[in-house]
């Protein structure tokens, strides 16, 4: 067999491979140890040099499924009801399992995974990454639209799922759920006077929708766990969208519950039904504006009742500066008034720490021999 002109100008690379094979009597480590020979008087340099292992995605275990790449592409975003709705502020809080491989298969090679999710939907991604095996799962936080913040959602389940399936991980249960935290409040709002609301999401995405009870939240939480799930990834998809489409159309949600909760949390703030959906409530009765000066209006709680205890210290000092200055200028002194049978009524008020004291005039009354009519 001879190796034609035609077959290397076209670059014929199996009639090429063939030869080799065949002019070394079909022994492939002869047929490899020729072809170096020749790349060596081809190009030294690319031969002597050893070649680095270039780093992709680890490899499988026989007979799992092929991963492929995670892509806007392969998704089904065809639910979108493309409303204004769809543009309203929310956040979306993910769970995935803590493992190191798949938290770092989901940032990807110096981020490169997590840049692609946001630039591709627009939404703010943040991966609280959790040390050693004390939590079985990490926190991922997308904040945005409803619309963008579903499709980064969509682009991370679909990261997560790939991945496990490829590990031959296909029975565990991220790789066919989703797993979110949604406000405690809002639960009673998603699955509706007996289960009306609930059902109707089922029934519109064609998904399993199940919200963890009350009972099994953790201690330090600050929601409860909702769990998505289909044999069709784009159920799961639709499923969190409609969700998040009820939650935002509740005049009472905050966009940024989940980042005002932990900030909370950081500051010893316990969790309560009453502060799950906004933290502007006070925990201090509030004051009618009725009988709350103008200059006021603007000021808390705490602050109000200080300015208030402060004016009147002040107006008490003034009162008894004004006292002593009357029994300077009468001559007489309090010890004086107290003989006439005049005693300041009796007060809780104890002058604040200034180091204020009233002066010691070392005034007596002469030793007339007066004495008072009985």
């Amino acid at each position: 067999m001879s190796l034609s002109e035609h077959a290397v100008a076209n670059g014929e690379v199996a009639e090429i491979a063939t030869f080799f094979l065949t002019s070394k009597g079909g022994d492939t480590g002869a047929a490899t140890s020729l072809l170096r020979e020749v790349l060596s008087i081809l190009d030294p340099s690319d031969v002597a040099q050893p070649r680095k292992k270039q780093r992709s995605e680890p490899s499988f275990a026989a007979g799992s499924e092929q991963y492929r790449e995670t892509s806007l592409e392969v998704l089904d975003l065809s639910y979108f009801a493309n409303t204004e709705a769809d543009t309203k502020p929310g956040t979306v809080v993910m769970l995935v399992p803590n493992q190191q491989h798949l938290l770092g298969a989901i940032i990807g090679k110096s981020g490169a995974n997590m840049n692609y999710v946001q630039q591709h939907s627009g939404s703010r991604v943040q991966l609280e990454k959790k040390s050693g095996q004390t939590s079985a799962t990490s926190e991922i936080t997308i904040t945005g639209t409803i619309r963008n913040n579903n499709v980064a959602c969509s682009l991370l389940f679909d990261k997560v799922s790939q991945y496990l399936r490829s590990k031959d991980q296909a029975a565990d249960p991220f790789a066919t759920s989703l797993k979110l935290i949604v406000p405690s409040q809002a639960v009673r709002l998603l699955i509706g006077k007996a289960g009306s609301i609930i059902n109707e999401l089922q029934a519109t995405s064609q998904a399993h929708i199940q919200f963890q009870n009350e009972s099994e939240t953790a201690p330090g939480s600050f929601g409860r766990t909702v769990t998505i799930k289909a044999d069709d990834h784009t159920a799961v998809q639709k499923a969190e969208y409609l969700i998040s489409l009820r939650m935002a159309a509740d005049e009472k949600y905050d966009p940024s519950w989940a980042q005002n909760l932990r900030k909370n949390q950081s500051f010893g703030t316990q969790n309560s039904p009453q502060n799950t959906y906004s933290q502007s409530q006070s925990a201090m009765p509030p004051i009618p504006s009725s009988v709350m000066p103008s200059y006021a209006q603007n000021m808390s709680y705490e602050q109000l009742m200080t300015q208030q205890l402060q004016q009147q210290q002040q107006e008490l000092q003034q009162a008894m500066m004004q006292l002593q200055q009357q029994q300077q200028a009468t001559g007489q002194s309090s010890t004086g008034m107290g003989a006439y049978g005049y005693a300041p009524p009796p007060s809780a008020y104890a002058p604040p720490s200034s180091g204020y004291a009233p002066p010691s005039s070392g005034y007596a009354p002469p030793s007339s021999g007066y004495a008072p009519p009985p």
